[in-house]
């Protein structure tokens, strides 16, 4: 037995999107370099290394290499050891090729780019030379599109 039965289309012109992730955040660098430091320029982005993939390599102004490990959330020490590997992968690599060249060293600057970080993990950036640039990912939703739904009840 059916007492009532009804249908309606609903129409939101606002599309709702989760954002903050790490990749959000490497579309937003990338879209804005100068938010990491004046004169930054990126080249790649996920660069394959013998210990993983690089967030985002780049060059500063003095045309260094800059290597940047991205995190969503507070950096710990965990972080600090994933860009140290990175970066005895690349120097490791860089290493190999100028075997046998009179060329002069590239100087390779890594950077960890977080909301916050821990005071531990600051500790060992310190210690490894590694430097620090607190980044808030973007938290805006998509409004672009429009969803329709059809409901029945």
């Amino acid at each position: 037995e059916v007492r009532i039965a009804a249908s309606e289309r609903i129409e939101d012109f606002e599309e709702l999107e989760q954002a903050g992730y790490e990749k959000d955040m490497g579309d937003m660098i990338m879209d804005k370099p100068h938010m990491i430091e004046e004169g930054f320029t990126p080249t790649a982005r996920e660069y394959s290394v013998e210990h993983g993939f690089i967030d985002i390599l780049g060059k500063d102004s003095e045309g260094n290499l800059m290597i940047l490990e991205l995190k969503c959330r507070k950096a710990g020490v965990s972080a600090v050891k994933q860009i140290r590997r990175y970066l005895t992968d690349f120097e490791n690599t860089e290493n190999k090729e100028l075997k046998g060249h009179n060329s002069e060293k590239q100087k390779i600057r890594g950077l960890l780019v977080a909301p916050s970080i821990g005071d531990d993990a600051l500790e060992l950036l310190e210690e490894e030379g590694i430097e620090f640039v607190a980044v808030e990912p973007p938290k805006e939703l998509k409004q672009d599109k429009k969803v329709t739904l059809d409901t029945f009840f």
